[in-house]
């Protein structure tokens, strides 16, 4: 294997893209290693564990779903319907033909017994979908229905892309579950 310099955002990039799509327990430091071009002994130059690589990877995740999805219930100044179809926008292009499905929903079936110390970070991401959503169906819902609201909307969302990762014809179920999240707001 060539040996190849790394940073540290590149180590991340390549162990996320693989535990999305063998999760966490079939991928090794060795894997990541051979990913990034990297003698599996020069990743612990960056992480001392591959806990902490992956806790670095879902807080990526969760990064990028605030700048592609969340936020877009924060934009004041556009309506609320616009918000809730760029934020139902956002889910889709986030999760459509993306390997693996959802990292965190990943996590949380297969590491939540054996990692507790990530299932927080796991946590905080399904809050702030839920939050951001709320936060959009608050006015016309009241706080507590609208979180109600935007838990089953994720739940609903999250099965669908459980269907998916089984059967590529259920993506009929998130265009459903996607449609009726926007009527909310219609």
């Amino acid at each position: 294997m060539a040996i190849r310099k790394s940073s540290r955002q590149g180590v991340v990039d390549h162990a996320l893209r693989l535990f999305r799509r063998n999760g966490y327990h079939y991928t090794s430091m060795s894997d990541i290693g051979a990913a990034c071009g990297l003698l599996k002994g020069s990743i612990y130059h960056y992480f001392t564990t591959k806990e902490e690589l992956a806790r670095a990877a879902l807080e990526q995740e969760i990064g990028e779903a605030r700048e592609h999805i969340f936020s877009a219930a924060y934009r004041e100044d556009h309506a609320p319907e616009e918000r809730l179809k760029d934020f139902v926008e956002g889910i889709s292009e986030h999760f459509t033909d993306r390997e693996g499905g959802c990292l965190m929903a990943n996590f949380a079936f297969e590491a939540s017994n054996v990692l507790p110390e990530l299932m927080p970070t796991v946590g905080r991401y399904f809050e702030e979908w839920v939050e951001a959503l709320a936060h959009l169906l608050e006015q016309r819902y009241g706080r507590h229905r609208a979180l109600e609201l935007a838990a089953d909307s994720l739940a609903r969302t999250q099965g669908a892309l459980l269907l998916m990762k089984v059967d590529t014809r259920a993506q009929a179920a998130l265009q459903r579950a996607r449609h009726d999240l926007i009527s909310l707001l219609s």
